[in-house]
């Protein structure tokens, strides 16, 4: 996210923004929100923060009302930033993202310190705006969440990339095997450059290989199959096995 907001600088390639480096975007609180972290000066209200941002950015202050309004701050609007708790400074925060009504959100932990009805509120304005035909790119650990607002996920793990596709398509990549030769189908489906994981039992479960080619291999192996069939996945589920031990494979 940094090197996206010219923040850090990349090994290799570039980051953009549409076809436009963010340092060269002519305005861009209008053309992208960001909230990597919240970041303002604990004595001025949230009001006045939101107002000092709209006025560098020549946004009209009728967005600060708005915006308060709109992440739940209305109420806590003039009280001194630096009471807030750590909820109010995330929705302070997001306000600051939205206050130019961007096309594009740059989010880091949007629901860290959200109470449950405030990580409902989040959901729906992001979804809301992703609906529009907005970009919302969010990063976050929280798994269940990102579950339910998530159309598409890339996964990192110890700096390499072992996940990427829609997450609807991800949930549903893996296969469950029963068989009495469950080592040996471990084996061919390494050597067929599947992923395949031992499960209590005579179980399997395998990715990278989809229903034909895992009982294609398995038949010519001459390896038994009581059950063969797809599997779906909490993404919980997923991210533990995509980044348990030395993943070796991307998944696509």
């Amino acid at each position: 996210m940094k090197v996206l907001l010219d923040l850090a600088a990349a090994d290799g390639g570039t980051a953009r923004i549409g076809d436009t480096r963010y340092r060269d975007l002519a305005d861009p609180a209008r053309a992208v929100g960001v909230m990597l972290e919240p970041n303002f000066h604990p004595g001025r209200s949230g009001r006045d923060h939101l107002r000092i941002l709209a006025r560098a950015a020549g946004i009209p202050m009728v967005r600060v009302d708005e915006m308060l309004e709109s992440v739940g701050l209305a109420a806590a609007a003039d009280r001194r930033a630096g009471t807030y708790s750590l909820g109010m400074r995330q929705r302070l925060g997001l306000a600051a993202a939205l206050l130019g009504d961007p096309s594009v959100l740059v989010l880091d932990e949007p629901a860290n310190g959200l109470d449950p009805e405030g990580i409902r509120t989040l959901r729906n304005s992001l979804r809301g705006r992703a609906a529009q035909g907005h970009t919302v790119f969010v990063s976050s650990h929280l798994l269940a969440e990102v579950e339910h607002l998530a159309d598409d996920v890339i996964v990192i793990n110890k700096g390499r990339l072992v996940a990427q596709g829609s997450l609807a398509d991800l949930q549903h990549a893996a296969a469950f095997i029963r068989t009495p030769a469950r080592d040996r189908l471990l084996d061919v489906v390494a050597a067929a450059g599947g992923v395949a994981h031992a499960r209590d039992g005579d179980g399997v479960v395998v990715r990278g290989m989809d229903l034909d080619q895992i009982g294609e291999a398995a038949f010519h192996a001459g390896i038994p199959i009581h059950q063969l069939s797809s599997e779906a996945g909490s993404l919980e589920e997923l991210f533990l096995n995509w980044t348990s031990g030395d993943v070796e494979e991307v998944e696509r």
